[in-house]
């Protein structure tokens, strides 16, 4: 079957991007922000036999998050795009039916439109739907740090293909399972307030960090100088990776924007 990117976009759905000619970006029928938004379309036409006027869709993206950074750039981007459809039409679609559809679109794409920004999300990935995610409160502001990293081809199947099924929700370190309650506790997500960020590091457990540290030992080379030599409490790995996250820096004289340029020139 040839690729969809080879098909043009249908007409109800007008899309441009920016920055112009970023690398492996799609601009075609396969991006999330078209799908989502030729999904919307077709769900209202089925549920209500063509009775419901849907207006064509003019869309643009404007590109912030890296690409394949395991930051849910892609994801985001559909749920925007089914939220914002949605408002612009009147609310055709209860908010169980944008969680039903975003299921189609994705694994992650519903866990966005939880409202918060913020939400707990169980079972098996690729089985994700609507009734596995639950929105938590917010999370607190307080000041954290991604690390984008370029590490050459950066495979999520053979991350897979490295867990070993036993490390599943296991801080690989101490080999205690954390079960899902005892994180919400410790986040605070049983107090009517915001979330707070702990600043144990073993509640941070991602059972893919592992197996990408050793398809890229310089993974793991970043994460341990973030924490033995920049002092922060948590750094580990956001998704399928490869970036990573850090938080509990201690205060010093070097402002944030320092800290990020000397820390992205000592690590070139």
């Amino acid at each position: 079957r040839p690729s969809r990117r080879s098909e043009p976009i249908k007409q109800h759905v007008e899309f441009t991007t920016s920055p112009a000619g970023l690398p492996n970006l799609p601009t075609d029928q396969t991006n999330m922000v078209v799908r989502a938004l030729t999904l919307f379309r077709n769900k209202l036409t089925e549920r209500d036999g063509g009775s419901l006027a849907v207006p064509r869709f003019r869309a643009h993206l404007v590109k912030l998050l890296p690409l394949d950074a395991g930051l849910g750039g892609a994801a985001s981007n559909a749920a925007t795009a089914l939220f914002g459809a949605n408002e612009l039409c009147g609310r055709p679609a209860s908010a169980k039916e944008l969680c039903e559809w975003a299921s189609e679109l994705g694994s992650d794409v519903v866990s966005f439109l939880a409202g918060t920004g913020t939400a707990v999300c169980s079972g098996r990935a690729v089985f994700l739907r609507a009734e596995h995610v639950a929105p938590l409160a917010p999370l607190t502001q307080d000041p954290f740090f991604v690390i984008t990293l370029e590490l050459g081809p950066w495979s999520t199947p053979a991350l897979f293909r490295g867990l070993a099924a036993t490390d599943s929700g296991t801080d690989s370190k101490s080999g205690v399972s954390i079960g899902t309650e005892a994180l919400l506790a410790a986040f605070g997500a049983n107090r009517d307030t915001a979330l707070a960020l702990p600043d144990d590091a073993a509640l941070y457990v991602n059972d893919l960090e592992e197996p990408a540290s050793r398809c890229h030992p310089e993974l793991a080379m970043v994460r341990e100088r973030l924490l033995m030599r920049e002092h922060f409490c948590v750094a580990a790995m956001s998704g399928a990776g490869p970036s990573l996250f850090a938080f509990g820096r201690p205060d010093g004289n070097e402002t944030d924007g320092a800290f990020a340029d000397r820390f992205a020139r000592e690590c070139t």
